[in-house]
């Protein structure tokens, strides 16, 4: 019984993390729906334009590829629903954002590389520095000897 117990207690423990934990796909889909807000509300972008006529503009601002892959040839009329473009709209926006996020998470770690190396070759020149200044103390207690 008491491996029993033992079970529950660690499930109890981890129950709430596996739950809270976000998906890939949720996290990629918070960001395109984040910028898809910041399209509709703000007035520089989307937000002065009627709702029901802002769907070409929103989709345009939230990934400009995709749009053009989905929607420009034949744009969306005015309060017009195309759930099948709209599918593949939202895969191509997801495929962009993830190839957006890796593009950063690579560009990041190339800085970090770069100052590891950087650090690396400033803390080489200081040994240096500090061999040619051991190697002058030398030269003069030498002298000094004489």
């Amino acid at each position: 019984m008491k491996g029993c117990d033992l079970f529950i207690v660690v499930l109890m423990f981890l129950l709430p993390s596996l739950v809270s934990s976000k998906s890939k796909r949720a996290k990629t889909d918070s960001q395109w729906k984040a910028r898809k807000r910041e399209c509709e509300r703000s007035i520089d972008l989307c937000g002065g334009i009627i709702p029901e006529e802002a769907q070409n503009c929103v989709n345009k601002c939230v990934a400009e590829e995709c749009y053009e892959e989905v929607y420009a040839n034949d744009p969306l009329e005015d309060g017009e629903i195309d759930p099948e473009r709209g599918r593949t709209f939202t895969a191509c926006t997801r495929k962009v954002y993830r190839e957006r996020k890796r593009k950063r998470e690579r560009e990041r770690r190339e800085e970090r590389k770069d100052e590891r190396n950087k650090d690396k070759r400033s803390v080489d020149t200081s040994a240096d520095t500090s061999a040619d200044t051991s190697a002058v103390e030398v030269v003069l207690q030498e002298q000094q000897e004489k």
